[in-house]
């Protein structure tokens, strides 16, 4: 009989464990959707939006590209694609798609566009990647009449800074100044978007990691607010990116 009781005991714990599991895995994909809007863990509303780039050179004009072989070979000279994303692009990609596919209910993946494809439309909750300078969505995004929290301007030095509420961030020899934004769509007010821009590679992807690393940080610290969070990001080093300014509205 206690050898019964045992099992029986072991049985009834096992299943409150898993209980509890599926409750805390349900409260979290609520705060996920919570943060990231409607649709974030089912048919697809939100959209991941990248920058491509177009070689200036058609192809009849020759190879474009240069495939480094770091030694192993000689450098083998390419036509490439006429469309091409950077690396930063594809960390982003990787941050982006981890965070959405952990709590997926659906087993569809977050869609990821690049930003020529999204002009037109507003449906939806949108994370851009890269600045004003290459993401076209993010430029659509920046000169909405609700978007007050930052600029991107030129500093007395002649290069890009960010100015949010008067203030400035330049980038340094060593790190780089990114923007975080989260704010309520206008064109459609249950969806949301979002910009991660650096004013390098580095401070974008640094944003984007910030973005899907702290999402429950970032949640509980600024709740259903709109935010602008500037990081600072150490050159070649995502996870380095920590705040050190923020506005809410």
């Amino acid at each position: 009989m206690p050898i019964l009781e045992s099992l029986e005991g072991r049985a009834v714990w096992e299943v409150g464990k898993q209980f509890l599991r599926a409750v805390a895995r349900a409260l979290e994909r609520r705060r996920f959707r919570q943060f990231f809007g409607p649709g974030a863990l089912g048919p697809s509303s939100v959209f991941g939006v990248v920058d491509p780039y177009e070689h200036p050179l058609d192809r009849a004009a020759g190879h474009r590209f240069v495939k480094r072989m770091r030694g192993r070979s000689v450098d083998r000279p390419i036509f490439g694609a006429d469309e091409v994303v950077g690396v930063g692009t594809m960390r982003f990609v990787s941050y982006a798609t981890a965070a959405f596919a952990k709590l997926s209910t659906s087993g569809r993946p977050l869609s990821i566009l690049p930003d020529h494809e999204l002009l037109a439309r507003w449906q939806g909750t949108f994370i851009c990647y890269g600045s004003s300078d290459s993401n076209l969505k993010t430029y659509d995004i920046e000169r909405l009449p609700e978007q007050t929290f930052y600029r991107l301007v030129f500093g007395p030095d002649g290069f890009r800074c960010w100015d949010v509420g008067g203030q400035r961030f330049s980038a340094a020899p060593d790190a780089d100044h990114a923007i975080l934004l989260r704010m309520r769509n206008p064109h459609f007010p249950e969806y949301l978007l979002f910009v991660c821009a650096g004013l390098s590679e580095w401070g974008s992807t640094g944003a984007a990691y910030y973005l899907f690393a702290n999402w429950e940080v970032l949640r509980r610290q600024f709740g259903g607010q709109d935010f602008c969070c500037v990081l600072r990001v150490t050159l070649e080093s995502d996870q380095s990116a920590r705040l050190v300014h923020s506005v809410v509205r």
